[in-house]
């Protein structure tokens, strides 16, 4: 997904609160950034735990 994204490409990942935990939630986080995605904030989206993502 990282070489997908154009150098100014941001990536919104969203996870429903009752799908995921929050433990599971922070793998992904860990995943995204092992991946070279810089973090950029983790804005508030209703019943869901969610991280926007900056190439």
């Amino acid at each position: 997904m990282y070489e997908a994204l154009n150098a100014q490409g941001k990536f919104l990942l969203v996870e429903p609160k009752i799908h995921i935990g929050s433990r599971q939630f922070e793998k992904e986080v860990d995943a995204a950034l092992a991946a070279n995605f810089k973090l950029v904030e983790r804005p508030a989206v209703r019943l869901s735990l969610a991280a926007l993502f900056a190439k």
